[in-house]
């Protein structure tokens, strides 16, 4: 027999958020907790993006740490078109959601976070 809808929707709910907190846990037990803002930035943009990122981070403004991504030279020489180049705004502890929030502000005090852009900006957890 065939359990309702709402029921299986109501365990998928619980497995959900029980994988989450496993999760949360493990990376709390394992010191994983760093997360990162990317900013997918236009090629030509991206000088002035990166000197404002490396001022503010070195300002303590921004997060712990910031990287961009280098410039493709080898699609360059073959004269394809430049790709959005990625810049990386790190944060100590994405659990930490007041200080995730702050970094967010600051960015778009800084002019990267824009409503109506069509330009995305997106926060993940757990990498370097």
């Amino acid at each position: 027999m065939n359990a309702p809808r709402t029921a299986t929707s109501r365990d998928t709910v619980i497995a959900r958020q029980a994988a989450a907190r496993d999760v949360l846990g493990l990376a709390s037990h394992l010191g994983v907790t760093c997360g990162k803002w990317m900013l997918f930035i236009r090629s030509e943009q991206v000088d002035g993006a990166w000197e404002a990122v490396a001022r503010a981070t070195s300002r303590g403004e921004l997060g712990i740490a910031a990287k961009v991504s280098p410039k493709d030279a080898a699609a360059d020489a073959r004269g394809e078109s430049i790709r959005d180049r990625l810049i990386c705004i790190y944060t100590a502890d994405f659990r930490d959601t007041a200080d995730v929030g702050r970094v967010l502000r600051r960015l778009e005090g800084l002019g990267f976070v824009q409503r109506h852009s069509g330009r995305a900006i997106y926060y993940k957890c757990g990498e370097w």
